[in-house]
């Protein structure tokens, strides 16, 4: 009996010891020490901009802890901010898996969302971060929460609610320059589609845009982000058509002080004349194309297209402008999808060549100022 008591005393002293010894490495329910050691020197690589280190650690950090939630979320912004969507998607859904109010992992799984352009899933899972208080355990994401809900809004065509929330952000921060921006485009549109705005009356809403109009679009929505300086007006050839008279002169002029206009060499480009899709690719793509130094934040999904061959000339242009998501035309259909069909002959509207310019501001302003954009 003595015997049989000391055997098993000894066993469970011995099973004490080995797991002492050996790190946890099961589904804990607090991280071990080494895990949050790594996640935080991966939140150090990724401030600087390392996404190849700060993916390590973050990897390491799980190995010790499987379900440290953070760690997800951190391999989850390293992938969002490389654009690599549907990876940066899998791991923060693991860390809401492993923490559901995770405030962190829920908004930024939303972002996820809207940068993919699934603004109905990005609306229901900041209405479930706003109802259930999720953002109680880090308020400093209620502000950019309110302004992300603003964007998913004005994407949308819901322009008053939009407004209601770049307003709530302006309460709790009066001179908060994205909401002063968001409101004042945002007051725009609602200008635009009840037909009461200047802009609206000199660009049509129906399909009859000319290229004097899109230079007036692209002098309104893009002049704020880039200012006319005095030094560059020299050594602009004004289009034949382009007299002092046209209401657009000046907006033409900037516009092709900026390179931003596809002229033509013999000067053959006429302002009278009508803008299909394919055309306004091209006055996109130069305007991405003159800021090559930026690193834009582009998706790198391949959409499809139905009336336009890999051998047509304006394909890379329109593949470009499809990856920066400046397609997100207001939807005719309820199914409607801006990657599932595109006719670049088909004339353009001017209501959408001006919500697809805001959507080309939105990321240059992403690019421009990446800690404002990022909240």
């Amino acid at each position: 009996m003595m015997k049989k008591f000391t055997v098993l005393f000894l066993s469970v002293l011995l099973t004490g010891l080995l797991s002492s010894c050996i790190p946890f490495v099961t589904r804990d329910s607090q991280p071990v020490k080494p895990a949050i050691r790594n996640y935080r020197k991966g939140l150090t690589w990724l401030e600087r901009g390392d996404y190849i280190q700060a993916e390590v650690l973050f990897k390491l950090a799980l190995r010790d802890s499987v379900s440290f939630a953070p760690a997800y979320v951190g391999l989850a912004r390293t992938y969002f901010l490389q654009g690599k969507y549907a990876k940066a998607e899998r791991y923060v859904n693991k860390a809401i898996d492993y923490d559901p109010r995770n405030p962190v992992a829920r908004f930024l799984r939303a972002k996820i969302f809207y940068r993919i352009g699934a603004y109905d899933f990005a609306l229901n899972e900041m209405d479930f971060c706003l109802k259930n208080t999720c953002f109680s355990r880090q308020p400093n994401l209620v502000i950019p929460a309110r302004l992300l809900m603003a964007r998913i809004n004005f994407r949308m065509g819901r322009f008053q609610q939009a407004r209601d929330y770049y307003w709530q952000v302006l309460k709790a921060a009066p001179e908060h320059p994205q909401a002063v921006r968001g409101l004042r485009e945002t007051e725009r549109m609602l200008q635009l589609v009840s037909g009461k705005s200047a802009l609206f009356r000199k660009i049509p809403g129906e399909p009859q845009v000319t290229r004097a109009d899109m230079a007036v679009i692209l002098k309104e929505e893009l002049a704020e982000l880039f200012p006319e300086s005095a030094d560059d007006s020299a050594a602009v050839k004004m289009p034949a058509d382009a007299d002092s008279s046209l209401p657009q002169y000046a907006a033409i002029k900037y516009v092709l002080q900026r390179g931003w206009l596809p002229v033509l060499p013999d000067s053959t480009f006429r302002p009278s004349d009508t803008v299909d899709r394919a055309e306004f690719v091209l006055f996109v793509r130069r305007v991405v194309r003159s800021l090559h130094d930026i690193p834009l934040p582009f998706d790198a999904q391949s959409p499809s297209f139905t009336d336009i061959s890999p051998s047509d000339p304006l394909f890379p242009a329109v593949k470009t402008i499809f990856s920066l998501g400046c397609f997100s035309f207001p939807p005719e259909k309820k199914n409607f999808s801006p990657q599932k069909k595109f006719f670049p002959r088909r004339k353009i509207s001017g209501l959408q060549a001006i919500r697809a310019i805001q959507c080309l501001k939105e990321k240059l302003e992403e690019a421009l100022f990446p800690a404002d954009a990022d909240g």
